[in-house]
Formats: C-alpha cells, sequence, structure tokens
C-alpha cells in the first residue's frame, strides 16, 4: 500500500517463511500463509515431487520473486486439480465460482 496505510494480517495471513532449495541447489527462504504450506505439505504426502515442482517453478518464475511464484503455482494447481476432479485436502474448501473461470 503506497499511502502509508496499515492493514492488520489475521492468523491466517501471517507470512511463514521456510527454505527450499531453488533451481540452483541452493537454500532460498520462501515466505507463504500457513495454508500455502499446509497445501504444498499435502501434495508432498500425495506423491508429488515437490523438489521438483519447486525448481520448475524457479525456473519459470522470470523476475517474480519465488515466494510469490510458488504461490501462484499452488493456487493454480488447486484450481487444475479441482476441474480435473482430483481429491484435495479435507480443511480446504473448494474454489468460489468466480475462480472457476480464470484459464
Amino acid at each position: 500500500m503506497d499511502d502509508g496505510e496499515y492493514q492488520a494480517q489475521t492468523d491466517e495471513e501471517e507470512l511463514v517463511g521456510r527454505y527450499v532449495d531453488n533451481a540452483l541447489g541452493e537454500k532460498e527462504i520462501v515466505f507463504l500463509t500457513q495454508r500455502y504450506w499446509d497445501y504444498l505439505d499435502w501434495i508432498d504426502a500425495s506423491g508429488l515431487d515437490v523438489a521438483m515442482y519447486i525448481r520448475t517453478c524457479d525456473l519459470s518464475r522470470k523476475d517474480c520473486p519465488l515466494s510469490n511464484a510458488l504461490a501462484w503455482n499452488l493456487y493454480w494447481t488447486w484450481l487444475a486439480r479441482e476441474k480435473a476432479g482430483l481429491p484435495r485436502p479435507d480443511w480446504l474448501g473448494p474454489p468460489e465460482p468466480w475462480e472457476h473461470d480464470e484459464d
């Protein structure tokens, strides 16, 4: 916010940092909300190669920070899985109707 306004964050919006291996094999800190980390952990437990997922995300991010790129990729993965009728964690609801039109 460029006007100096402060917007309080709820616990769900608070950013949590974790080190991940980027495309160069170096540790890089990524900040996501806990819900995004939980979803990444869930897809990891479901069999997705998270290291490759993060590396692919890193290679395709251009000048976008890895945190932002990973958040967007997780969001689009969630939408794609929903559209394909694949399972999702019980704690994560379905997309809003307007989100189905974001192709």
